[in-house]
Order: C-alpha cells, then sequence, then structure tokens
C-alpha cells in the first residue's frame, strides 16, 4: 500500500530555492490523536442509519481537537487515530461495520489521507462523504459550497435529505504500486514553491482563501522580479503521455496544475471555464509576460493568444503517463516524483446543503 505523507519537514528555508533537500525528507506520518473507538459491546440500532467519524486532531479547527468525543452516541463508530497504521484498521472496523454515512473532520489533508485508505476497502460500498471543513485549507469545501463550522449535526440532517454531489478525485498510481492516491489538487513546478509560501502564511496565522491569495500574489511577484535564471522562472522537466493516443509531451514547464474541482477560493479560475473531469493548466518556462498574462489566467480568460504565449488549457484529460521531475504537491503536502499515472477515478459522493 502506498505510503501517505501528511506532514513533511523541509531541510531548507524557502529562499534557499532548494527543493531537492525537501523530497529527501519526506515522511509517512498521520494525524497525532490517540484512538477511540465506541465500545463493541454497545451494538447499532439496525433501523437507523450507522454513522462513522474520523477526526484529525491536528486539523486547525478539529472537533477531535477542541475534546468533542461523538463516541457516546450508540448508533456511531468514532475514531481519532494517531498512525497511518490505526487509521487503516479504524477504517477497516467502518467497512465491515457497513456504516451508511462517512465523516471526515478534518481540511484537504485529511480528506485525502482518508480517501485513500477508504476506496480500496469499501469498493462498491463506498458510503456518501460528509466534510468537517476544519483545516488549513478547505478547498474541496469550498467548491462543494460547505460553509464554515458545518457539525455533524447539519451533516446528518443533509444525509436525511439525500442532498449529494459528485467529485470525482485525481487518482495517482506510480510505477511497481497498485493502490492509487486520491486528491483534487495536484500541481508541480511554481505551485510547490507557492504552496510553501501559504504554508509560511500558516504558521503567521492566516488560513484558507487568504493564504491561498497571498501564496499567489508571491509566486508571481518573485516571478516576475526574477531573472531568467531564478528558480522560479527556470522551470523543470516534465513529461506527459496519453494512454489512450500515445501522445507525448516532453519539455520544461514553469507550472503544471490539475484538478477535478469546478470551483476555487477567492473565486479564482486558472482551469478556466467550468467543466467535469480532470482539467489543467500547463505553462511553458519561462512564462512570458506574466504581468499581463496572471490576471487573465487566474480570471478564467479564454483565448487563443494565451496559448500561443505558452499558457495551455487542458481539458477533460485522458489517463496520461505522466514523468516529474521534482517533487509534486497534492491537497497541500509535497509528494516525491517519479512516473505515475495520473486520471480522473470514480466518482465520490458528498454530503453537501
Amino acid at each position: 500500500m502506498v505510503d501517505i505523507p501528511s506532514e513533511n519537514r523541509f531541510a531548507r528555508t524557502l529562499a534557499n530555492d532548494d527543493l531537492l533537500p525537501l523530497l529527501s525528507g519526506l515522511t509517512g506520518r498521520m494525524i497525532q490523536m490517540p484512538v477511540r473507538l465506541r465500545p463493541q459491546a454497545v451494538p447499532l440500532d439496525a433501523a437507523r442509519p450507522r454513522i462513522a467519524v474520523i477526526a484529525n486532531q491536528r486539523s486547525h479547527r478539529s472537533t477531535a481537537r477542541h475534546g468533542h468525543d461523538h463516541g457516546h452516541n450508540r448508533n456511531i463508530l468514532y475514531a481519532a487515530p494517531d498512525t497511518r497504521e490505526r487509521m487503516v484498521d479504524a477504517l477497516e472496523s467502518f467497512a465491515q461495520a457497513q456504516v451508511d454515512l462517512l465523516v471526515i473532520d478534518g481540511g484537504d489533508g485529511t480528506v485525502r489521507d482518508v480517501m485513500s485508505a477508504a476506496r480500496p476497502m469499501f469498493r462498491e460500498r463506498m458510503p456518501p462523504i460528509g466534510v468537517m471543513p476544519n483545516g488549513k485549507t478547505n478547498a474541496l469545501a469550498n467548491d462543494l459550497r460547505i460553509p464554515a463550522g458545518w457539525n455533524l449535526d447539519a451533516i446528518v440532517a443533509a444525509f436525511h435529505k439525500s442532498t449529494i454531489a459528485e467529485r470525482a478525485p485525481i487518482e495517482i498510481t506510480y510505477d511497481g504500486t497498485e493502490v492509487p492516491l486520491s486528491g483534487f489538487i495536484l500541481g508541480a513546478g511554481a505551485f510547490v514553491r507557492a504552496t510553501m509560501l501559504a504554508q509560511g502564511a500558516h504558521r503567521m496565522g492566516v488560513f484558507n482563501g487568504t493564504a491561498v491569495g497571498l501564496s499567489v500574489l508571491g509566486g508571481v511577484l518573485r516571478t516576475c522580479l526574477g531573472k531568467r535564471s531564478n528558480p522560479w522562472r527556470a522551470g523543470e522537466m516534465m513529461a506527459c503521455r496519453n494512454e489512450v493516443t500515445g501522445e507525448m509531451c516532453e519539455r520544461r514547464f514553469y507550472l503544471m496544475l490539475l484538478s477535478t474541482l469546478r470551483r476555487f477560493p477567492l473565486g479564482l479560475r486558472p482551469l478556466g471555464r467550468d467543466g467535469v473531469g480532470l482539467n489543467g493548466l500547463a505553462i511553458d518556462a519561462p512564462p512570458r509576460l506574466m504581468p499581463v498574462v496572471a490576471p487573465a489566467i487566474l480570471m478564467g480568460r479564454e483565448s487563443g493568444w494565451l496559448n500561443r504565449m505558452g499558457y495551455h488549457r487542458l481539458n477533460d484529460l485522458k489517463p496520461s503517463q505522466v514523468t516529474l521531475e521534482n517533487g509534486f504537491i497534492l491537497d497541500g503536502e509535497l509528494f516525491p516524483g517519479g512516473t505515475m499515472s495520473v486520471r480522473a477515478g470514480t466518482p465520490l459522493r458528498f454530503v453537501v446543503p
């Protein structure tokens, strides 16, 4: 099974512009909290929906972090695992109990970790997912129009009303592995550096859309003010081969962004028009006329001149083999590069307001 790191320490500061030590420092730690499962001696009420809650105490506003424990309810299975192994054990118990609703208490990274581990266990019996958006970044919740502070009671009420939205995660499978990572926003190149800026904003107490805005602004400024050899502008080698047509593209890109989400924080539209499936943006290195083009890209403008300037929108991407020289960001966390298969997965059902 693929190891899923949830937090990465960086060996050098961002000012050093050296990502190689970052990749060597990856660890496979999961959320840090004790496991608390509802005692098995209390039977589930078959007449009521069976609900499972998995919480990340390290998340910014997690209910587990503030001492809330839903495990006293006879029809709620509750877990707050402190390791990946215990997370897997908890999800296995949820799958065996055939729960009707899986609630994830945490941010984008927690959703990614739980989805990646849960999908192979539940398979075709994957239940609807409720998200309590309690992380530092909650891009999925923003896309689904889930408000801040949405709690378990509201999720259960929406579940009874059957208000459901579907989103297909990106599935990333490394060569030699079988179980994919599942996430919603994949970025490489300058996107990695911009994410480091966002994490710096988090340390200053800035979160969600404000942190996204600051990281975008900081990335554009560093790119515009840097020389051609500046690491922000120089880009990195990336290769992509369409597994359906065999079409191949290999060159230096400044940035690559792939996502199955339809709405981004702050109303940004880097992937252009709303669309289903896997969509993307690829920018040639070094980027041309960034001060002029950046606003048009972020506002979702569609024009042939953008493509001629090296700004390529990618719509409804088919399964592809992607090779990245360095690492990539998946829902806020850094993963090692290499050769991998990237595709839109089977849509998941999410409970929404």
